[in-house]
């Protein structure tokens, strides 16, 4: 008797962490296939990265997102992308390649733009690939709150201390559909609001505190667009300055006028 046995493959994972600058970092856990390149698993994270093949060193990333070089000219800046492994809780720089280092299940690994010797921020394999509902940490939605119709909105997403959260998703709701946005390395990502109404925000991996929502209207009257009313006082003043500084021509005409009545008076009286 034959027996068949067909082989599956079955995904593990792995943590990324991708630092661009002292405070925009990418953080996800990634599933990749057996035997998968470090290469392979970035290309995978849904990042979007440039690359250049050299004969000598492999393949070098020369870009990650908008930060670095094209792969046309890898190294155009003295920064570069660092590629480290996690070993014993620590950042090691790795002595491969992205394209030489095998993944392994509970990896992290990490990459920093940057000069040599800076790492990436410390993120164990438990806190990024821990079950997703208990992943979710809070965050904060920075949003207008009222805008004009056909406007270019800007959501912001940020963790509560502040910082940027990158390449996160961002799902904005409004009546008869929704749209899901995708923050780029400051946190921030757009849509274009184009119907009157609430469209609301939320975010499939945290918890946003607080709430927020835009109001999309037909006309915004800015308060700093407004002409400032004029005041009692200011419209008073002229008035006054009229009374108490009348002007020398109407004093002179107002002195002949009454000499001439006088003369008048005094030859009636004569008579």
């Amino acid at each position: 008797m034959l027996l068949m046995l067909s082989a599956t493959v079955f995904a593990a994972r792995a943590g990324l962490v991708v630092q661009f600058d002292n405070s925009s970092v990418f953080k996800k856990c990634v599933d990749f296939k057996d035997g998968d390149s470090a290469f392979e698993f970035i290309k995978n994270s849904g990042l979007g990265v440039a690359t250049q093949r050299y004969q000598d060193l492999g393949i070098a990333l020369c870009r990650i997102g908008s930060f670095g070089c094209e792969s046309d000219n890898c190294f155009c800046k003295p920064e570069y992308w660092g590629f480290y492994r996690m070993s014993w809780g620590q950042w090691v720089y790795s002595e491969v390649g992205i394209a030489d280092y095998k993944m392994r299940e509970g990896d992290v690994v990490g990459f920093r733009w940057g000069s040599y010797g800076s790492t990436p921020e410390m993120h164990s394999f438990s806190e990024l690939c821990m079950n997703e509902a208990q992943n979710q940490t809070r965050a904060i939605i920075t949003a207008p709150r009222t805008v004009p119709v056909d406007s270019t909105v800007v959501v912001k997403l940020t963790s509560e201390d502040g910082k940027p959260l990158v390449y996160e998703k961002v799902v904005v709701e409004f009546a008869g559909g929704w749209k899901e946005l995708v923050t780029n390395e400051s946190g921030e990502a757009t849509f274009s609001a184009n119907q009157q109404g609430v469209y609301e925000y939320s975010s499939p991996n945290h918890l946003l505190n607080p709430l927020k929502f835009t109001s999309v209207e037909k006309s915004v009257i800015s308060l700093t667009e407004e002409t400032p009313a004029t005041s009692q006082e200011e419209t008073a003043q002229p008035v006054a300055m009229a009374i108490s500084n009348p002007s020398p021509v109407i004093i002179g005409g107002g002195v002949v006028i009454i000499l001439a009545l006088l003369y008048l008076l005094r030859g009636q009286l004569k008579r």
